[in-house]
């Protein structure tokens, strides 16, 4: 089973992400964390497959977790979600070492998209 951290600081769009993943991928561990003190504690604290961080959180937000991520858990699949323009943030966090930015304006389908291509394609196969 794969295990997915899912860390925005919207209620709303929390609940939503983790229902798009859990009704795409069924079978998944989904979890939550609403900034990125809680994002960080809870990648520190378990093993996780893939981590979807909103870019603007408070403590830091998505690309100060990825940075800190990336430094201890090197492996670790990280995406980041934004409202703000991909032509801006993108090639940052990538840089940055993120997997993948994915625009909320294209969700569900940009995020779907992502996860599949990180978790690999047996996810596909499960629905």
């Amino acid at each position: 089973m794969f295990r997915i951290l899912i860390a925005d600081d919207h209620p709303v769009l929390m609940q939503a992400l983790q229902r798009i993943i859990q009704e795409e991928f069924p079978g998944v561990y989904v979890e939550g964390a609403t900034d990125t003190a809680a994002l960080l504690e809870k990648v520190a604290g378990g093993t996780w497959d893939l981590v979807i961080s909103d870019l603007a959180m408070p403590g830091g937000g998505g690309f100060v977790a990825l940075k800190k991520i990336k430094a201890t858990k090197k492996k670790l699949p990280v995406v980041i979600l934004s409202t703000y323009p991909a032509e801006q943030y993108e090639p940052r966090v990538l840089k940055a070492g993120a997997e993948d930015f994915v625009s909320k304006d294209s969700l569900p389908a940009g995020l779907i998209k992502s996860v599949r291509r990180i978790l690999g394609p047996q996810q596909t196969l499960d629905k």
